[in-house]
């Protein structure tokens, strides 16, 4: 299983502004329900320095009625109060980057 080589740039590009990201796994590649040991072997072979959390249970997709296609397609947005500032599918790292600096300037 492979992580998006979308993340880490991201994160390394703005974390010094307060940006937080995670990676956050449902299920395995055989759709088993994600594990601690999961979340550590898929940060060191994708070489991540941000956190890899896990959601076996899917509570966050269901939540945030993440529906359309597989959770991982989504980037979601919360400030720093906990309020959800948006949820996107399928975004680019130029886009994605534009939806950052957008909520970075606020």
């Amino acid at each position: 299983m492979t992580v998006s080589s979308t993340a880490e740039p991201v994160y390394q590009n703005y974390k010094d502004q307060g940006f937080q990201a995670y990676i956050v796994l449902l299920e395995d590649a055989t759709g088993a329900p994600a594990t601690a040991e999961l979340c550590t072997a898929i940060r060191d072979q994708n070489g991540l320095t941000m956190p890899v959390l896990y959601d076996p249970d899917a509570v966050i997709p269901y939540n945030l009625n993440l529906v359309g296609g597989p959770a991982n397609d989504y980037s979601i947005m919360i400030d720093e109060g906990g309020v959800l500032e948006g949820k996107k599918k399928g975004l680019s790292k130029s886009m994605l980057e534009m939806e950052i600096e957008m909520l970075l300037s606020d």
